[in-house]
């Protein structure tokens, strides 16, 4: 095709303008009018739609136990949903949301054929996973996008045991929201991995926006509410509202809990009943503890244990300290406890506190070696904006506009005097129209100066530990917090504003308050290209991603 243009241009100069334009005619024919398109510079057209249409109603999610070498068809697709009184689209994969719940066991490797279905290219991301580069789902870095109707083929090892999950990363703004995500449960080698428990249950967490019976628009060239995220008005666990759980009296129960919201944190607990926390992102804690509730950031696991030890009816939390409208508690879920006792009590192994030695030794060598050294790398977050959007949050009589311009309003004031987290949308209507167009979050490095995409020298070597500061600018003009994920690779939380961590585990996605500092370390154990960026989805499609590399 080269080729053939290079000809077309040196007709025209000799000027036979004639001939050339007798040679496009006639390949234009034989390609079906698909040159006329390519010299218009005209784009696909996506379905970005969100009218429900007469697609498949979501089905109940299935649990899929796979073994080593198993290979497991997953189809991406377009559904329908009743929420309430309202009727939307969703998407999905193997027609339920959440996607099937996929058990495997630690070492093992599967086979993944992914169909596309959904009108629009798609890929899937195995979020945690420590996967070989080729496979992890990023478009254009990892692998090309996959077309609607066509095919990919992952092979996916899973080292580490705990929870995980899966989406995509193609306009997960889009897609991820309407429902494509799932978990991997990875079960350990070691028996005694986890404590004695009656039964596991994964939960997965998330929220969505309809309003008067509908999904507010999206767009194909670029994502709107940028400034914070679309937080959605609806709780679903495990893609139902507030469903209900038997139990019976007695049982302990390990809860993996996945946030797959696009920016709604989560503050969970069940009123009554004691919560221990085992582990997070990947795999256990250092040491377990009883915790009054657990914070997840969009993308974040984390992994308790509860014994239920009456009859009655227990409510699965969400309780938001918001500064701007006090505290704000929703009912997620209900477990009911019946009066048949459990045939084996494990009440006794649950009031123990285990400390894991193996975790221990392989973590804290690390944390003395590194806690006091200098970062290699410092990097900010922040946001900038066109100036004809900047003039709708500058002060009134201030100058020309500028990244720095304090936002006149309440969420920034308490962001400096401490409040860290935006719990809910404030700013609804200036939020929807806050588009990617005009917006740009930032990850910064303070060292070259580079931001976001053109992050691109971070180049390191497998075995390499690299330190690095990340700084949450309180100055900047929309202060808030940014779970930040790092693809590929794991690492470990040094210390939150000078105040170090003491009870370690393995992740690979944080919450970096408003205003905060947060020094981390990571390891380099996984070869290939990855990305880092926030987790808020509508900021990763505003620009807020960087590349690293491991050789």
């Amino acid at each position: 095709m080269n080729g053939f243009f290079k000809f077309i241009e040196l007709q025209t100069t000799k000027g036979k303008t004639k001939l050339s334009y007798f040679i496009v005619l006639i390949l234009v024919a034989l390609m079906g009018g698909g040159l006329f398109f390519w010299f218009k510079g005209a784009k696909p057209k996506y379905d970005f739609s969100v009218d429900p249409d007469q697609y498949p109603l979501v089905k109940e999610t299935q649990y899929v136990h796979l073994k080593n070498g198993d290979t497991y068809s997953i189809t991406a697709q377009k559904l329908r949903a009743k929420i309430g009184n309202a009727e939307i689209k969703m998407l999905g994969y193997n027609g339920s949301v959440p996607g099937p719940f996929i058990y495997v066991n630690q070492g093992d490797e599967i086979t993944l054929e992914f169909k596309n279905l959904t009108g629009l290219p798609s890929t899937i991301h195995h979020h945690g996973v420590r996967v070989d580069n080729r496979y992890d789902g990023v478009p254009d870095v990892t692998q090309p996008v996959v077309p609607n109707g066509k095919s990919f083929t992952y092979k996916l090892k899973f080292d580490d045991p705990g929870v995980y999950w899966y989406h995509p990363h193609y306009r997960d703004d889009y897609a991820q929201e309407l429902g494509l995500y799932g978990n991997y449960i990875v079960i350990p080698k070691d028996p005694t991995y986890w404590g004695p428990v009656n039964r596991e249950m994964p939960l997965i967490l998330t929220d969505i926006l309809i309003k008067d019976g509908k999904l507010p628009e999206y767009f194909q060239d670029y994502s709107n509410f940028v400034f914070m995220g679309r937080y959605g008005n609806t709780f679903l666990i495990n893609g139902q509202v507030q469903p209900t759980f038997d139990v019976q009296k007695g049982e302990v129960i390990r809860f993996y809990l996945t946030n797959t919201s696009s920016v709604r944190p989560f503050r969970v607990f069940i009123p009554g009943l004691k919560i221990k926390l085992v582990g997070g992102d990947n795999g256990r804690v250092e040491k377990e503890q009883f915790v009054d509730a657990v914070v997840i950031a969009p993308s974040e696991r984390q992994i308790v244990e509860v014994f239920f030890p009456s009859t009655g009816e227990f409510i699965l939390t969400h309780h938001a300290v918001d500064p701007l409208v006090g505290p704000r508690t929703y009912q997620l879920a209900k477990f009911r406890v019946g009066d048949q006792p459990v045939a084996v009590s494990y009440e006794k192994e649950f009031q123990q506190l285990r400390e894991n030695k193996e975790v221990i030794q392989e973590i804290e060598p690390l944390v003395a070696k590194y806690k006091s050294a200098r970062p290699d790398r410092t990097i900010r977050l922040s946001v900038a904006v066109s100036k004809k959007e900047a003039s709708k949050f500058s002060e009134p009589g201030s100058s020309t506009p500028t990244q720095s311009a304090a936002f006149p309003g309440l969420i920034t004031m308490l962001a400096k005097t401490g409040a860290k987290v935006e719990w809910e949308d404030h700013m609804y209507l200036q939020n929807k129209m806050s588009t990617s167009k005009e917006i740009t979050w930032q990850i910064t490095d303070l060292g070259t100066m580079k931001t976001n995409g053109a992050i691109m020298d971070w180049n390191y070597k497998k075995g390499d530990y690299v330190k690095i500061r990340i700084i949450n600018d309180i100055h900047s003009l929309h202060p808030m917090q940014h779970p930040m994920h790092f693809h590929g690779n794991r690492f470990l939380v040094l210390a939150v504003n000078d105040v170090e961590e003491t009870n370690h585990v393995w992740k690979d996605t944080f919450m970096v308050g408003a205003g905060d500092v947060v020094d981390i370390l990571l390891e380099m154990s996984n070869p290939g290209k990855w990305m880092l960026h926030c987790h808020i989805l509508e900021h990763l499609h505003s620009g807020m991603m960087a590349m690293y590399s491991v050789e």
